[in-house]
């Protein structure tokens, strides 16, 4: 089951919480290797009209720095790959007080 393979992680077990809504509309899978890595989440649109989502992860102190690393991350190791149609790619940072995203739709 997704959800446990996911907890299994640690970091990840209040996220997959949040995902859980989305199950009937993405397969969401999680450090499964696509492109040339392993995407902390990945989520496979089940509709053609939706983009399918990458989400990538970074912990420490600079968000904003990281936040643009795990987007490009994201894109230079084509976490992406295989998944046809649009595709939302996030960077996630997060430290004890603060969280900041950069984000790219690629067609």
């Amino acid at each position: 089951m997704f959800v446990k393979s996911f907890c299994a992680s640690g970091r990840f077990c209040y996220a997959s919480g949040k995902l859980k809504r989305f199950f009937s509309r993405y397969k969401i899978t999680s450090n499964i290797e696509s492109g040339h890595g392993r995407s902390d989440i990945r989520m496979e649109s089940l509709f053609p009209e939706r983009p399918h989502i990458v989400i990538e992860f970074k912990q420490g102190e600079d968000v904003n720095t990281l936040k643009e690393e795990a987007l490009a991350q994201i894109l230079d190791k084509k976490y992406h790959q295989g998944l046809d149609g649009d595709c939302l790619c996030i960077g996630i940072a997060h430290n004890i007080k603060e969280c900041a995203i950069a984000w790219l739709l690629t067609r």
